[in-house]
This record gives C-alpha cells, sequence and structure tokens, in this order.
C-alpha cells in the first residue's frame, strides 16, 4: 500500500449524497488484512484519492464499494486481495444480497443522490429500479466509457467545492 494513500473521512455525520463504485481490478500490494479503500489501486480510486490529497472532498458525501468477491461493503471493511472477476452469473448470483444491502443503506440514511461508478455486470448486481427506490433520491449512473464516466466522477465529487468558489 502506498504510504501516501489518503484516508477517506469518516461517514458524514449529515450525508447527503452516496457514491457507489465498484471494486478495481488493478490493487495495491498488501498482506493480510487491509480496508478495503487501501487495496484498490484503479483510476477511478486514484480520481477519490487525488480529491482527497487536494482537499477537495465534500462533507456530504459517503463511499461505499461494490466488491466482485464481498459484495457491498464500507471502505474501511478488512478484506484480502483477490482476483475475481465479476461476470454476468456472478452478478445474478449476489443480486439478492447486494441488493438487500443497498436497500437498508439508503433507508438508513438521508440521501438525496446516488452516483453509481459501475459497469454493466456490476449494475446487474444491483438491480437498480424506480420502484423500491425513495422518491427523494436522484440517481444517476455515470454515463460512457471510462474516460466520460471519470470526467463525471471528477465533477461529481468536486461539485458543492466549485459552487462555493464559483
Amino acid at each position: 500500500m502506498p504510504a501516501t494513500a489518503p484516508h477517506l473521512p469518516p461517514r458524514s455525520r449529515s450525508p447527503h449524497r452516496l457514491l457507489l463504485v465498484s471494486c478495481s481490478a488493478q490493487k495495491n500490494t498488501v498482506t493480510g488484512s487491509v480496508p478495503a479503500w487501501h487495496l484498490y489501486d484503479g483510476v477511478a480510486y486514484r480520481v477519490m484519492k487525488r480529491a482527497l490529497r487536494a482537499a477537495e472532498w465534500p462533507e456530504d458525501l459517503d463511499v461505499v464499494i461494490l466488491s466482485s468477491k464481498y459484495g457491498l461493503i464500507e471502505p474501511d471493511a478488512p478484506i484480502d486481495a483477490y482476483d475475481e472477476i465479476m461476470t454476468p452469473e456472478r452478478a445474478e448470483r449476489m443480486q439478492h444480497v447486494v441488493h438487500g444491502k443497498l436497500v437498508r443503506l439508503i433507508e438508513s440514511r438521508a440521501y438525496r443522490e446516488l452516483l453509481v461508478f459501475a459497469g454493466q455486470d456490476y449494475l446487474r448486481a444491483l438491480r437498480l429500479s424506480p420502484v423500491w427506490l425513495p422518491r427523494r433520491l436522484s440517481v444517476e449512473v455515470a454515463p460512457g466509457g471510462i474516460g466520460k464516466k471519470l470526467h463525471r466522477l471528477r465533477l461529481w465529487i468536486t461539485a458543492d467545492q466549485e459552487r462555493e468558489l464559483g
């Protein structure tokens, strides 16, 4: 794990936004269990960690990770390194548990916005549907290819700071 990896702030006391990000194939070299946040080193995690280092992380933002091995987990959940790919079949098998955890998480907090940064197989595991989503919750799945998704992620994370500065 890089010495410069910033720590994700604790859960917000007044959460309004939830970022759900899939795990990444690119991982830091670790020994034993480490917080999920420190294991993953894909481009989305680099964007998030850069925002933390630059003090651009908003106070009202919480993060949850959808792991192809562990399901829906908190960033500080201790996990071991693994090499598990999210396939359509795996997504189908995980769907009930992942969906249930996501529903409970959303119901337990007063989120207004949800950004999902994930590929198609991860979306299948989530089973997003307006039928069960609270009406107060605005849901966005980051659109496009990886470059466009990363741009949207960066804008979404720093939206509050840009409004305050502008």
